[in-house]
């Protein structure tokens, strides 16, 4: 029997750092409303208030203690702020550019332990089931038992669980096309393809 799409592709390491992407979890969506101050103020930040209060205490000299006390807190709580806000932005920096290191790394550990590197391997569609192809083994999937699928730019990952995940190569197709896949792929499935970032 002929499948109704079929894709070609090749284990390497972009298919595992598509496959990592995917794998990742999305943040949990904020809820609208009014942020704690207290909740984003740690203990680094507490120190370098009273240091600063005590440094412009004994810096800006006033003939009122109380009027010196408020401009002392004043400064140090601007003082606080600003270097709260350098410290965010270096923060988010550092977030911005790490991860993709660490998912390169690690699709190059999952790509090194399957064993798999270099290997062709093929994903075929039929009416009632799918299977991949690798170099001595077939496995079939129904279409019931797949958990979840993300899409990225380049993949389609269809996770039968967390840890078995079957990529389809978007570039790969010699059977069908990747837009007419995705609509069949969720109609079989009955789920909704999600958007990896």
């Amino acid at each position: 029997m002929e499948p109704l799409f079929a894709v070609r592709m090749t284990h390497d390491e972009d298919m595992y750092y598509n496959q990592v992407l995917a794998s990742k979890q999305s943040a949990p969506a904020e809820k609208p409303g009014k942020k704690n101050f207290l909740s984003r103020v740690d203990l680094s930040d507490v120190i370098f208030g009273l240091l600063a209060f005590f440094v412009f205490y004994m810096t800006f000299p006033a003939e009122e203690l109380a009027q010196r006390i408020v401009q002392s807190a004043l400064m140090a709580g601007v003082f606080v702020l600003v270097l709260g806000q350098l410290n965010g932005n270096r923060r988010r920096e550092k977030q911005r550019i790490a991860p993709d290191a660490d998912e390169r790394n690690q699709a190059e550990m999952i790509m090194e332990s399957s064993g798999l590197a270099g290997e062709p391997c093929t994903v075929s569609f039929y009416e009632d089931s799918f299977q991949l192809e690798n170099p001595g083994i077939t496995t079939s999937y129904r279409y019931k038992g797949v958990s979840w699928i993300k899409e990225t730019e380049q993949y389609y990952m269809i996770f039968w669980t967390r840890s078995t995940v079957i990529p389809v190569e978007k570039a790969g197709f010699y059977r069908g096309t990747p837009s007419q896949f995705k609509a069949f792929l969720e109609k079989k499935c009955q789920k909704t393809i999600m958007k990896a970032r």
